[in-house]
């Protein structure tokens, strides 16, 4: 173990996933490999099927070159949940960029103080969001993804054939930077990898495959790294359909689920209870959600009871955090449903507890939550910590 140039952990490389994917572009690969005419991305006012995907980030990956964006550069980007902002993430990391994303919802200052402190490149945004943080550069795209100077990047790479330049992606390096909620001070950054983004899905379709009909909608911020692994990254690895919702009120999340046919997705706590309270809301709308989830704060188990009672499918929960990057345990269909807990440990980990010396305590002994990697059978060693 050492410390890279940026301050980061360097450490041996973890092992490879289990039948794959090696990185971000191979899942992209492989899925277009397998279904390149089933439907892979949505949004409002757009679909594009795994042919399509595929297609689009090479596109992606050409405009951002052009812009100067090159291995190891960060790409910012602040959006709504649209397929603009999924697509130029594939970009990113074809190029072996490394991806920021930041909450559309925070005011300009806190995203100037993303963007100062992870050095951004560029940002990707809103012609709104922009203006506000002036004078960083910006690209922008406007919510039906017709206009904008990245559009006009991405028009342009297409129009002249730019050929997306040749990366060897290590997909041990760093791919990402999440930032923490900054409750006890400044937001932190977390860097992460391809391969860490990689393993949940990879996880999923080995035990916990789904329908292949599966039709996954996120309404949380597709700018947390978290949402974009467990959402795009997630569902493809499956070969199923990511829906990007871009309404969290009552209605219009009732609008898409019905519409969209969503047939799995992860709220919060406080969209549950809305859909729970709002008389516009039937049961007859959301009758494909088969499989809702909650996490992001404790779940009391009496919305899980009302919501299961009410639409007739149990809210399943899990746990993750920042650092992660993501779920580490969850439930599984068929689990009762027990109040103030998370389910089981993904396959890659182990969840333990530990006294201040790291040794392992017994169930039932207070200590410190520490996550690390499987030590037996497939999965050992193919999780590792964030790089710094």
């Amino acid at each position: 173990m050492m410390l890279h140039e940026w301050g980061l952990v360097v450490r041996d490389a973890p092992q490879p996933i289990p039948n794959g994917p090696r990185d971000v572009t191979d899942l992209v690969a492989t899925a277009r490999r397998a279904r390149p005419n089933h439907e892979a991305l949505v949004g409002r006012h757009r679909a594009f099927t795994f042919a399509e995907v595929e297609a689009a980030a090479g596109v992606a990956t050409a405009a951002l070159a052009a812009l100067g964006v090159r291995a190891g550069d960060r790409v910012a980007a602040s959006l709504p949940n649209q397929p603009e902002l999924v697509i130029a993430f594939l970009g990113a990391m074809r190029l072996g960029a490394i991806w920021v994303g930041i909450n559309t919802a925070l005011a300009p200052a806190e995203k100037l103080h993303m963007l100062a402190d992870c050095d951004a490149m560029l940002l990707l945004t809103t012609a709104e969001i922009a203006s506000s943080v002036e004078p960083f550069r910006s690209v922008t795209v406007d919510l039906a993804g017709l206009a904008g100077t990245w559009v006009d990047a991405c028009t342009s790479a297409e129009r002249d054939d730019r050929r997306a330049p040749l990366v060897l992606v290590d997909p041990h390096a760093p791919a990402a930077i999440a930032y923490t909620s900054g409750t006890t001070g400044f937001p932190k950054g977390a860097v992460h990898s391809q391969h860490n983004m990689l393993w949940p899905g990879a996880d999923a379709r080995d035990n916990d495959p789904g329908p292949p009909n599966e039709r996954h909608g996120v309404v949380l911020p597709l700018t947390l790294l978290n949402l974009m692994i467990l959402g795009p990254l997630f569902a493809w690895s499956k070969g199923t359909t990511c829906i990007c919702v871009d309404r969290t009120d009552p209605i219009g999340l009732r609008d898409w689920i019905a519409q969209s046919r969503i047939t799995r997705m992860t709220f919060a706590p406080t969209i549950v209870h809305d859909l729970l309270r709002h008389p516009d809301v039937a049961v007859d709308d959301l009758v494909s959600l088969r499989r809702p989830e909650c996490g992001g704060s404790s779940t009391p188990n009496a919305l899980r009871e009302l919501f299961l009672e009410r639409f007739g499918a149990p809210v399943l929960t899990g746990y993750g955090l920042t650092e992660a990057p993501t779920a580490v345990a969850r439930e599984m269909p068929g689990d009762e449903l027990l109040a103030g807990c998370s389910g089981v440990p993904f396959a890659p980990v182990e969840v333990v507890v530990v006294d201040q010396n790291g040794g392992v305590l017994d169930a039932g002994t207070e200590g410190e939550i520490c996550v690390r990697a499987r030590t037996t059978g497939p999965w050992t060693g193919v999780y590792t910590p964030f790089l710094g």
